[in-house]
């Protein structure tokens, strides 16, 4: 996924340097592998921001490595924008110089318990999440969408990210 976001960026920062740029300013890419790795993606971050010195740090994916680096933006004060993530946690409190894509995992869980109670009228509601920061946004945004229409969450489980194994949960 992450490959695939980045070609899609480059892509466009190639017609954009054939047209000139920014304001006559070449756009370059400086990219580092985490390989979906927290660590990885905190040590990245600082490489970008003390060494290369980035203008903007920029499409970074997925809620576990993003949720590591919030601090570390913050402090440096540079534009971060295109978090592949719609963890809470990139968004509150507020942070002027943060950007997202896409929307928030809380409003996405609205959205799925409003369909599942509203349209297919379901008032059991049970939820596997990814065993992570992932998962764990997802489900504080179930938790928050129950709550406000008074409907109990049965049962619960988790699956360990990447995993095959979902029979335990798909029981539970």
């Amino acid at each position: 996924l992450g490959t695939q976001y980045l070609h899609g960026s480059l892509a466009y920062f190639r017609q954009i340097n054939a047209a000139g740029g920014i304001h006559g300013r070449q756009v370059r890419i400086i990219s580092y592998d985490d390989a979906y790795d927290p660590p990885r993606t905190v040590a990245n971050t600082k490489k970008l921001v003390s060494e290369d010195s980035v203008f903007m740090l920029f499409d970074y994916v997925g809620t576990p490595t993003s949720v590591r680096i919030v601090s570390a933006v913050h402090e440096a004060g540079i534009p971060a924008f295109g978090f592949l993530t719609g963890a809470e946690a990139l968004r509150t409190p507020f942070r002027p110089t943060m950007f997202h894509l896409r929307a928030s995992y809380y409003v996405e869980a609205e959205g799925a318990i409003d369909y599942f109670a509203g349209q297919l009228e379901q008032d059991r509601i049970a939820v596997v999440y990814q065993d992570d920061a992932f998962g764990l946004a997802v489900l504080g945004g179930v938790q928050l969408a129950t709550r406000r229409r008074s409907l109990e969450i049965v049962a619960t489980d988790t699956l360990t990210r990447g995993s095959l194994y979902v029979d335990r949960a798909v029981a539970t």
